[in-house]
């Protein structure tokens, strides 16, 4: 599968592809340092404005949610180019249904494409939300109010910022419902695949790619943590990440189970198919008319590959957790919790 065999690509990935023709072709650091530069200006201004009143820690949490919109075009770059079409080109041979494939990775795309505005929209408006009802925190730090271009410098960085997070959220969300759609297809499970999962790795490092990448929402934890313990909104800011927790789960569990699901119903079809023409073959094989016959020692060898055949399909792990997969996992796993560390340790110095 190459790049481009679907309708065209998210406008991050559009505008990293262009820049890249047209500066350097490292389209990670091309993304970062265009597109990813957008809520660093903005902060920028934001700062110019209330350096006189701020704080080291007000300034150390926004930093880490800046990092976000810097990283986060070169994530979704890489997840549209590199994950998803390597994605499709893995699972071609986890099925005969190709052209259905190829219809499924179009209708996805066109999907990641054309709806990532309403969650990037709630995003913003989350975090315009947010502000408002903290303003007595932000006035303590410089912001005097919705009149001063402080309070503007501020919501632009939101909306820089949570128009990136909004597509994050939305990949997830994409990612989630071709896995559902692709497990619904005719699997084939290969016991003697190289990675000693029937084939199925292919799912597990989609699955954890997409996860990896929206974990890095993990970094605005501190951020959050300081306007529930300075400000207020704490129902809203834990509704927040609530929503962020669920997505991070259910974009590496649900894929991953359901296809698991799916492909021990396929093996459980084939080992009852090998079952009866095992017994079929068995009993053909007792025959005394054939006894020594050339046709019975060929029945008889059947008979050994299908067994040996047998012992491949019902042995064969068909959860797609690799060493690798299981390593990023984890990784996943310990940054929203470093950072929930991170916050502790740095509230109590500062």
């Amino acid at each position: 599968m190459s790049e481009g065999d679907w309708d065209e690509d998210i406008w991050v990935t559009r505008w990293v592809e262009y820049l890249r023709t047209v500066t350097v072709d490292r389209p990670l650091l091309v993304g970062a340092l265009t597109i990813g530069m957008v809520p660093v200006l903005f902060s920028i201004l934001f700062f110019a404005l209330t350096w006189s009143e701020t704080t080291p820690r007000y300034v150390a949490t926004h930093l880490l949610v800046i990092a976000i919109g810097v990283i986060g075009p070169s994530a979704i770059w890489y997840w549209e180019r590199r994950v998803f079409t390597t994605f499709v080109a893995d699972v071609r041979d986890l099925t005969p249904q190709t052209d259905e494939l190829e219809r499924l990775a179009g209708k996805y795309s066109r999907l990641l494409r054309r709806r990532f505005w309403i969650l990037s929209t709630l995003i913003v408006l989350l975090f315009a939300g947010v502000v408002l009802n903290n303003m007595a925190f932000f006035r303590t730090i410089g912001v005097d109010g919705v009149a001063d271009p402080a309070f503007w410098a501020l919501m632009l960085v939101g909306l820089s910022w949570g128009i990136l997070v909004g597509i994050g959220f939305h990949l997830a969300i994409v990612a989630v419902l071709f896995v559902r759609a692709v497990g619904r297809l005719e699997l084939q499970i290969e016991p003697l695949h190289p990675d000693g999962l029937g084939g199925l790795s292919a799912i597990g490092s989609f699955a954890i790619w997409t996860t990896m990448l929206i974990s890095i929402g993990s970094l605005a934890f501190p951020y959050v943590f300081l306007l529930t313990a300075e400000g207020g909104s704490g129902a809203l800011i834990y509704t927040g990440v609530g929503f962020y927790v669920l997505v991070i789960g259910a974009s590496f569990l649900y894929p991953t189970i359901y296809v698991n699901r799916r492909a021990q119903e396929v093996r459980e079809r084939e080992l009852d198919e090998m079952r009866a023409r095992i017994r079929e073959l068995e009993s053909q094989a007792r025959d005394p008319a054939e006894h020594g016959s050339t046709d019975e020692v060929a029945k008889r060898l059947e008979i050994r590959r299908l067994r040996d055949e047998f012992q491949d399909y019902s042995t064969v792990s068909l959860y797609p957790l690799s060493i690798g997969i299981i390593t990023r996992l984890l990784t996943s796993i310990f940054l929203p919790i470093f950072f929930i560390l991170f916050e502790m340790w740095f509230s109590s110095v500062m």
